[in-house]
């Protein structure tokens, strides 16, 4: 597992697309976000983990560059 990218599918609902037939923006911040959180909890570091040390942590910064949709 180690250096393997951490990889998850997600299905897309309805709502997560727009008129145009995009994907909205805010629906790709959710889903990394929730990736984080998935990739944290499989590397032993999930909040459930880190509450019995009163540790948390938190995703305090995201970028995402888009060449095309």
């Amino acid at each position: 597992m180690k250096n393997q990218p951490f990889v998850i599918d997600y299905p897309i609902q309805l709502n997560d697309i727009s008129a145009d037939g995009r994907m909205r923006s805010w629906v790709i911040f959710n889903y990394l976000q929730d990736a984080a959180g998935r990739h944290a909890d499989l590397l032993g570091l999930g909040l459930k983990q880190l509450r019995s040390s009163n540790l948390s942590w938190v995703l305090s910064r995201i970028r995402l560059q888009m060449d095309s949709f």
